[in-house]
């Protein structure tokens, strides 16, 4: 038996919620087993899980079409229609967010004419579908499972029983508090029905039910505590929150933990999925850098990396070649940020010497320096727009700045309240500010740990969330802006969740070094939004975390060279990252991918000499029928433009700058190779 361990009740969800999907993912069906076989439970605890299985379904990852679901149990008496029943509480907070078919979902009827019956023709049922695959089940605060209650037979199947009056005053909350309401009888499976299933996963989150994990882990078998019936099972997994494990001993949680740790590692050895995840170290530029930016926008995204370096110089690399074809002698104190306009036409860098300046890229020449008031920290281009530009200075003050009109400075961030004595303070300061990725918003994190939303172009506060204690050092955004992650003086790399209408954020996950207290470097998502990474600050090491952003399980430490991480980013389209050291180098890293010719046809064979190939008779005959339709040989294929197709999927800007002309628009810009004919060759 696994115990997984996870930090709270969303990462225990998540965490679970990949499981079921990569085995329904994985099931292979034959004539005799068509379906992959769910079990499902009811009640709080699964209300994670089912939340982000329904995510998962959104992005695409899983679907529901070839699985049956059978239930554990339902009250008897209660009408399907009940509000409280749990015919309405799956279809209301699963089935009907799925595609899964509602004849494949069995719930065990509670209003039958003969409930003997209906408990007999429920084991027949799941019989004939071949068993259960995977039964998913969660646990009451007394170890029982579904409702197979203290002193329910271990060799039980589906049956009628009587609840417990424990389980009555605890289920009340789900009547109105009335425990009149609650029914006195539910049809629930057996332990032996559960026990049957090919493999087990209980659910086991809350310090209430700690008491019961300690029992289920620790002790024996016992019909007490219903739950440690799967001790037994050859294939069964609790996946529990921290709080849920304060009963067990010590060392019980050290063993599970060190028990998880070797088998990630070795998952991670045969993960064929492994291969959109860059482990490997492909390049290293010598740079002086202090930090770095891919170009993200136009035809040729993510094949030019901007250099910002500690003497105030700026350098351009085409990764494609791994020259530099641009050096722009930018500032007289180190760069800070870089950052690329919509069509990668304009670079913009910051520098602690108080200036910003915008590049042509084609020219090489300045177009723009604007002077502020203090260092400053970091700029970006508007994600639409080379005239707008968000900077943030080293005095916790914000601006956003109308290059177009004469460098008009507007600044954002400055919340007021009253203080005790009744006089008018500064509520918060911005220490990060960034662009939402299709540029309506602006999301700022402040010195109190909260991230405040902007709305742009009015800049009225839509949200401000508390998400940390420490000033907020880093925001990053995923491509949908529908996560952020951030780094905070505490140490700690925080996801969340944004609300659509971006009126808040659901705190996901929480990252931190626990044995070493490291500081982070950098944060980023990835191009396909599957996986954050975090740059350890670490002082005798280079390394680079990966986690999944849908389980929050940590999936791969990536390892460098001896100097220490600086900063890293993730490419734009494609598995790679570049990192810089703290000498200055920038290392370019990319997966570990061995070519499979056998991918890029079904018949696909190798062979050890060329050979004449051999047209067969009938290979390009075109056959058509009496109204000159395509009966065989040449489907009717519609041409694909291409530049239409990535029109579609180009980020349309904001109504606020509808009619706006900006000279970045030419989404095949890239910038030519410099001239060398007149540099005299050295012998």
């Amino acid at each position: 038996m696994r115990l997984i361990i996870r930090d709270d009740k969303p990462a225990v969800g998540g965490f679970t919620a990949n499981y079921i999907a990569k085995r329904i993912n994985e099931f292979v069906a034959t004539n005799e087993h068509p379906n992959f076989v769910l079990g499902l439970p009811t009640g709080s605890s699964p209300l994670p899980v089912y939340h982000k299985l329904i995510e998962l379904y959104v992005r695409g990852k899983v679907s529901f079409k070839h699985v049956i679901t059978f239930n554990m149990d339902e009250y008897v008496g209660l009408p399907k229609s009940h509000p409280e029943s749990y015919h309405s509480f799956m279809f209301d907070n699963f089935f009907s967010k799925v595609d899964i078919d509602p004849k494949n979902a069995h719930i065990l009827d509670g209003e039958a004419e003969n409930l003997v019956e209906e408990c007999e023709r429920y084991e027949e049922l799941i019989e004939s579908v071949g068993g259960i695959d995977l039964f998913l089940g969660g646990i009451g605060e007394d170890g029982h499972i579904a409702f197979n209650e203290p002193g329910s037979s271990l060799a039980s199947r589906t049956r009628m029983k009587t609840l417990a009056y424990d389980t009555i005053v605890a289920n009340a909350r789900f009547f109105d508090n009335d425990i009149s309401k609650v029914p006195r009888m539910a049809l629930t499976v057996g332990i032996a029905t559960v026990m049957d299933a090919r493999e087990v996963i209980i659910v086991i989150t809350g310090k209430h039910k700690a008491p019961a994990l300690a029992k289920s882990i620790e002790e024996g078998v016992n019909h007490m505590w219903t739950v440690s019936a799967i001790q037994q099972h050859p294939w069964a997994m609790v996946v529990a929150d921290e709080d849920a494990t304060l009963e067990l001993r010590v060392g019980t949680v050290r063993y599970f933990k060190s028990i998880e740790s070797v088998q990630s590692e070795q998952e991670l050895k045969y993960d064929p999925f492994a291969l959109d995840r860059p482990e490997t170290l492909e390049h290293t530029l010598d740079g002086g850098a202090t930090c770095i930016a891919y170009n993200h926008g136009g035809k040729y995204k993510g094949t030019l990396l901007a250099a910002g370096r500690f003497d105030g110089f700026v350098n351009i690399w085409d990764m494609l070649t791994l020259a530099p074809i641009r050096v722009f002698e930018a500032h007289v104190k180190a760069v800070v940020s870089v950052s690329w306009s919509m069509n990668s036409r304009y670079l913009l860098s910051a520098s602690r010497d108080w200036n910003c300046v915008v590049w042509d890229v084609e020219t090489g020449e300045r177009r723009q320096t604007i002077k502020m008031d203090a260092p400053v920290q970091e700029a970006f281009f508007h994600p639409c727009s080379s005239n707008c530009i968000l900077i943030t200075l080293s005095t916790q003050q914000t601006f956003i700045v109308d290059v177009e009109h004469k460098h008009t400075k507007t600044e954002i961030g400055q919340l007021w309240e009253n203080g005790t004595n009744g006089e008018v303070i500064q509520r918060s300061q911005m220490t990060t500010a960034k662009f939402s990725s299709n540029g309506q918003y602006i999301l700022g994190g402040t010195s109190q740990g909260c991230i405040i939303v902007f709305e742009l172009p009015s800049l009225n506060v839509i949200s401000e969330s508390a998400i940390c204690n420490g000033a907020i050092k880093q925001i990053a955004l995923d491509r949908r802006d529908r996560l952020i992650a951030c780094t905070s003086r505490d140490r700690t790399i925080r996801v969340a969740s944004m609300h659509e209408d971006m009126n808040g954020i659901e705190p996901l996950f929480r990252f931190a070094d626990e044995i070493d207290r490291t500081i982070w470097n950098g944060v980023a998502f990835s191009n396909d939004n599957e996986y954050v990474i975090g740059g350890s600050g670490h002082k005798a090491s280079h390394y680079i975390y990966i986690w999944d952003t849908t389980s929050g399980t940590l999936l791969k430490v990536v390892e460098g060279p001896r100097n220490p991480l600086h900063d890293v980013i993730w490419h734009p389209t494609k598995p790679h990252m570049a990192s810089i050291d703290s000498q200055g180098q920038i290392l370019t890293w990319t997966t570990n991918n061995k070519q499979r010719w056998a991918a890029f046809a079904p018949g696909f064979e190798e062979l050890e000499a060329n050979i004449a190939y051999k047209e067969r008779e009938d290979e390009f005959d075109i056959y058509v029928d009496q109204d000159n339709n395509v009966v065989k040989g040449v489907e009717n294929v519609s041409l694909v433009d291409i530049d239409t197709a990535k029109a579609l999927q180009k980020v349309s800007p904001p109504p606020y700058l509808l009619g706006h002309v900006d000279v970045d628009d030419d989404e095949n810009f890239f910038p030519s190779q410099p001239d060398l004919s007149d540099v005299e060759d050295i012998e």
